[in-house]
């Protein structure tokens, strides 16, 4: 409409600098230039949109040949394929360099350079080749480029999954979160197999994962390696809920989904679906349990050396699946449960326990507490003491036989009335066996 319009402005002023634009991705590029000295600048422009009425710039890997940065003075950038390449330039010297750019990685790499130094020249592409003219101090020449045959991109990556500390953490996570599917602990591996046409090509897996509660990606790379079944394991940084998505590229640099050829993302959803979350972290301990009986009473047992007990508890509480919480239970001799008699895993869900126990006239120590669909653990809860008790089930008169045998006194192995009474049985028991000489 012959217009005008201020938009946002770059990162930094440069002058005799070059631009080049990649139309497929909406973005343009400004490369070098001086600014109270030679820049290797690169800066990215993506133009207005509802969110950014005026573009925003982002500044990306300067200038390079792969190890060092090269600053240039008037070089000429053109745009060939899904390539930039910004060639000649001044610094200390005309110069003949050619290098690449690839916006999807963000990586430079040096191609082959031109014959002739040049600076202040120009250029343009034809069929698929790049050409240079003129430029300072090759003011008639014409060279043409060819860039590099870059293969074909990789092809679509197959049994992508993810896995953590659950067989249901294969599954998308789904809705309710009382479901398994999709739960783990604080680790989970992302998982694909990735080929190329282009036999002995080496390829990897590139993921980007994030909280759903925010916009920021993290982004994880397998390296190049060769083809085949790529894993790339991730420690969860925090408890929540997660969405990631999943792109391959080969050792050129070729991708699918090819971004330079979209305007798309440029990603994949993992379980090709927008739906959200994809997978939970655990990693908050259950609510402590509660240990409720047996306490500080007898439990009789139908046989003097070993009989059941049943142990019960209030269950815990968890942001995670409930019913995925199980329980560590303890039985010990010693208040220190460092003698233990029994030490049992629960089944989740349960909320009481069978387990045999020796008989014994001495306290019995129990606690418990709770492991959820993550792994984390609870406090021990209080310990609670019980004995285990024979009954013969047979009348023995007043106090019964719970009473000859010293079941009925509070248990003190060391107090002084246990210690009597058990000296006065021994005495009956002499007495009552003493055999008379012939």
């Amino acid at each position: 409409n012959d217009t005008v319009a201020a938009r946002a402005t770059m990162p930094n002023g440069a002058y005799f600098h070059t631009m080049a634009s990649l139309p497929s991705i909406n973005k343009t590029y400004v490369f070098g230039g001086y600014n109270n000295g030679y820049l290797s600048i690169c800066y990215e422009y993506t133009p207005p949109d509802a969110s950014t009425p005026n573009g925003s710039w982002t500044t990306k890997s300067p200038i390079s040949n792969g190890s060092a940065q090269q600053p240039r003075y008037a070089p000429f950038a053109m745009t060939l394929g899904p390539r930039i390449y910004v060639m000649g330039g001044y610094n200390n010297g005309y110069q003949t360099t050619n290098f690449e750019y690839n916006p999807v990685t963000d990586v430079w790499v040096q191609r082959a350079s031109m014959t002739n130094q040049r600076y202040m020249f120009g250029g343009g592409v034809v069929g698929g080749k790049g050409y240079v003219y003129g430029g300072i101090p090759t003011y008639t020449s014409n060279e043409e480029f060819t860039p590099p045959d870059f293969g074909l991109p990789p092809y679509p990556a197959s049994n992508v999954a993810q896995a953590g500390s659950r067989a249901e953490t294969a599954n998308q996570a789904q809705v309710d979160p009382s479901q398994y599917d999709g739960w783990t602990n604080d680790q989970v591996t992302f998982s694909a197999n990735v080929t190329d046409p282009n036999a002995g090509q080496q390829v990897r897996l590139l993921v980007r994962v994030k909280n759903v509660n925010t916009s920021t990606w993290t982004n994880l790379d397998s390296g190049l390696t060769n083809q085949g079944l790529i894993t790339l394991p991730w420690t969860i940084p925090a408890d929540g809920a997660y969405d990631w998505q999943w792109r391959v590229e080969d050792s050129y640099a070729n991708s699918y989904p090819d971004a330079l050829a979209t305007t798309a993302t440029g990603w994949v959803d993992a379980f090709g679906n927008a739906n959200s979350p994809d997978f939970r972290s655990d990693q908050i301990p259950p609510a402590d349990p509660l240990a409720q009986y047996p306490k500080n009473v007898d439990l009789y047992v139908d046989h003097p050396v070993i009989g059941p007990v049943t142990l019960n508890w209030t269950e815990s509480t968890d942001n995670g699946p409930v019913a995925g919480i199980s329980y560590e239970v303890q039985v010990a001799r010693d208040g220190g449960f460092i003698d233990i008699e029994a030490q049992i895993f629960s089944s989740a869900g349960t909320s009481s326990y069978p387990v045999q126990l020796t008989v014994s006239r001495y306290d019995k120590f129990w606690r418990l507490r709770a492991r959820d669909v993550g792994g984390n653990l609870s406090n021990w809860s209080p310990s609670l003491t019980f004995r285990v008790v024979y009954d013969d089930h047979l009348d023995h008169g007043a106090g019964d036989a719970k009473k000859s045998c010293g079941f009925s006194v509070p248990a003190a192995p060391g107090s002084l009335t246990g210690l009597l009474y058990g000296l006065a049985l021994m005495g009956l028991a002499a007495t009552k066996f003493r055999r008379t000489p012939a």
